[in-house]
C-alpha cells in the first residue's frame, strides 16, 4: 500500500530552530563551567612577584569575597573548599576591604594584559590556543570587578543601572523599545481571558493552571528524574554525582539549586509558587540537569579536583559568573525541551520510510516554523492549524504523535482514535495509557528515528493493520473517553469523596 498517508497534528506554538542539540548543549555547559576551556596549555607569563601568580590572585579573590560576605551574606551562595580559607575573627571595615578589592583588580588586570600579550606573540600564536592562565584570569578579572562594585555599594556609592550592569556583569544593557513592549502587552491582553488589569488577568490565568500544592513535590521530582534521563545521552556527568529534591511552603521564589558537596546538589521548589506542570519541567531542567547542577558537578570535577582552582569551589551570588551560568542553564533547558524535536524526528523517520515506499505521504497540520524543518522533504505537506479537522482526518490513514517530552493527556491521540485511525506514538507521559500497543496502535521509543520509521513501515508492509487497529481504537475511545463514560467516572469520584449520590446526578448540562 505505497499510497498510504500519515498525519501529525502539531501544537500551534512557536518552536526553536533546528540545531544539533548534543554539540550546542555541551558547548553551553562548557561555557557555564569555564568560559571555553582550551585544548592545550599554550603560553604562560613568568613573574618575580608571587602575589601576581594566578593561584595567588585566586586565593586573594576567595578571601576578599568571604570577608565582604560577612557584611552582605548573599555574595556567597556556597563555599565547598577547605575550611581554613574562611575568614576568622570580627568583620573588617568595608572601606579597608574596598581598598583591597581595587588593588586586586589592578593586579589581575595587569597580569591578564601581560598574559594576553604573550598569547598574541609569535610564540603564543604558534601554541594554537589561549592558555589556561588566560581563561582563568579572564574569569577572575570579571569577578573581582563585580566584587569591587559590591564593596562600593556597601559604602553607599550609587550609579546608573547601565554602569552597574557593566561593572557587575560586564554587560552593556540594550535600550528598551517602548513601542515594541506595548505591542507585546497588547498581544498578551488579547490572549488572556477575564477582566481586570493585564497583571491581574495574568495572575488569574497562572493560578488556574497551577499544580496543587500537595502535588508539587511529586510532579517536580518526576520532572527532575525525566530531565536527568533525557540529558544523559547528551551530557555525561562525573561518577558519583547525586541530586535530591526538596519542597518548601513559600511564595518568594519558584525554585533554586544549592550545591551541597563537590558532586551533589539540592533542588528546592516552592509548593505555593503557582507553577504549572510545564513550568515545573522547565525549572527542573534549569536548576538540575542540564542546568545548574550539571554546571556545578562538571566545574567541580574539571576545575577544582582536576586543576586545583579554589575560586571555583566558591559559588558567588554576583558577577559575570552568574550571568553566564543563568544564561547557560536557560539555554540548556530550551535545548533539552525543544518543541520542534518531534517534527525533526518525524521528518527524518519519514525519509527512511520513503526509501522502501516512495509513494507514502506525510501531512503535518499546525502553526509554527515547521516549514523550515520540512522544506524540501519529499512527500511531506505542511498545512496551517485547522479548526475543522473532519476533512483532515478523512485524508489520512495513520496518525503519528512523536512526542519527546511527557504529555499528560494526548488529545490528538484521542481524536485520531475517535475517527478510527490507528496511532503511532512515543511511549512517554500519558500516551501508553491511551494507546493499547499492538491493538490500537504502536508505541515507540521517544525521539528514536529508527523506531518510528520501523513502526510506520509496518503499516505500509501490512495495510490490513490499518483497518484492524483503527476499528479497535475507535471502540477503545468510545469505551473510555466518551462524554457519558467520563461523566460516570467523575460521578464515582464525587461519590467516593462525599458519598450517597448515584451516577449521573452530580453533573448538570
Amino acid at each position: 500500500m505505497s499510497q498510504m498517508v500519515f498525519a501529525h497534528r502539531s501544537r500551534p506554538t512557536p518552536r526553536a530552530a533546528a540545531i544539533d542539540r548534543r554539540s550546542v548543549l555541551r558547548a553551553l555547559l562548557t561555557t557555564g563551567v569555564a568560559a571555553s576551556l582550551p585544548a592545550c596549555d599554550g603560553v604562560s607569563v613568568s613573574t618575580t612577584d608571587p602575589r601576581l601568580l594566578p593561584a595567588a590572585l585566586a586565593e586573594r579573590y576567595v578571601r576578599l569575597t568571604q570577608a565582604l560576605a560577612l557584611h552582605q551574606p548573599s555574595l556567597v551562595e556556597a563555599w565547598l573548599g577547605p575550611a581554613p580559607t574562611s575568614p576568622a575573627g570580627p568583620r573588617r571595615p568595608v572601606a579597608a576591604l574596598r581598598a583591597e578589592t581595587t588593588a586586586l583588580l589592578a593586579d589581575v588586570s595587569m597580569t591578564k594584559a601581560a598574559t594576553d600579550a604573550a598569547s598574541n606573540s609569535t610564540v603564543g600564536r604558534k601554541a594554537g590556543a589561549a592558555s589556561q592562565e588566560t581563561t582563568r584570569l579572564r574569569y577572575l578579572e570579571g569577578q573581582v570587578r563585580a566584587l569591587d562594585a559590591a564593596a562600593a555599594r556597601l559604602l553607599g556609592e550609587s550609579s546608573t543601572f547601565a554602569v552597574q550592569a557593566a561593572r557587575t556583569f560586564g554587560y552593556a544593557a540594550p535600550s528598551r523599545d517602548a513601542a515594541a513592549l506595548d505591542r507585546l502587552r497588547a498581544d498578551l491582553a488579547a490572549l488572556l481571558p477575564g477582566a481586570g488589569t493585564l497583571a491581574e488577568r495574568h495572575a488569574a490565568f497562572r493560578r488556574a493552571a497551577a499544580v496543587p500544592a500537595d502535588r508539587v513535590d511529586a510532579v517536580f521530582a518526576a520532572a527532575v528524574d525525566w530531565c536527568r534521563r533525557a540529558a544523559a545521552g547528551h551530557l555525561p556527568l562525573p561518577a558519583g554525582e547525586t541530586l535530591t529534591t526538596r519542597a518548601e511552603d513559600t511564595t518568594g521564589w519558584a525554585a533554586f539549586s544549592r550545591p551541597t558537596g563537590p558532586r551533589a546538589s539540592e533542588l528546592w521548589v516552592a509548593r505555593r509558587g503557582g507553577a504549572d506542570a510545564a513550568h515545573l519541567l522547565q525549572l527542573a531542567a534549569h536548576e538540575g540537569t542540564p542546568g545548574h547542577h550539571a554546571q556545578h558537578v562538571l566545574a567541580s570535577a574539571a576545575l577544582v579536583e582536576g586543576r586545583g582552582w579554589p575560586e571555583r569551589a566558591l559559588h558567588p551570588g554576583f558577577g559575570p559568573h552568574r550571568l553566564v551560568a543563568e544564561g547557560a542553564a536557560e539555554a540548556g533547558a530550551a535545548l533539552l525541551l525543544p518543541e520542534d524535536v518531534r517534527i525533526r524526528v518525524l521528518a527524518d523517520a519519514f525519509e527512511i520510510v520513503r526509501r522502501k515506499h516512495a509513494g507514502a505521504e506525510l501531512l503535518v497540520v499546525g502553526d509554527g516554523p515547521e516549514a523550515a524543518v520540512l522544506s524540501g522533504r519529499a512527500g511531506i505537506t505542511h498545512i496551517p492549524f485547522q479548526t475543522n479537522l473532519a476533512g483532515v482526518w478523512s485524508r489520512i490513514d495513520v496518525a503519528v504523535t512523536p512526542s519527546v517530552e511527557p504529555d499528560p493527556f494526548p488529545r490528538a491521540v484521542i481524536e485520531a482514535m475517535s475517527y478510527g485511525k490507528p496511532v503511532v506514538a512515543a511511549a512517554t507521559g500519558g500516551i501508553p495509557e491511551a494507546i493499547a500497543h499492538e491493538e490500537t496502535g504502536l508505541l515507540v521509543e521517544p525521539a528514536s528515528v529508527e523506531d518510528l520509521a520501523a513502526a510506520l513501515t509496518r503499516f505500509l508492509d501490512a495495510p490490513e493493520l490499518v483497518a484492524r487497529m483503527g476499528t479497535a481504537g475507535r471502540r477503545r475511545c468510545e469505551q473510555r473517553y466518551s462524554v457519558q463514560t467520563q461523566q460516570t467516572a467523575l460521578d464515582r469520584i464525587y461519590q467516593t469523596v462525599i458519598g450517597g449520590s448515584s451516577p449521573g446526578r452530580l453533573i448538570r448540562h
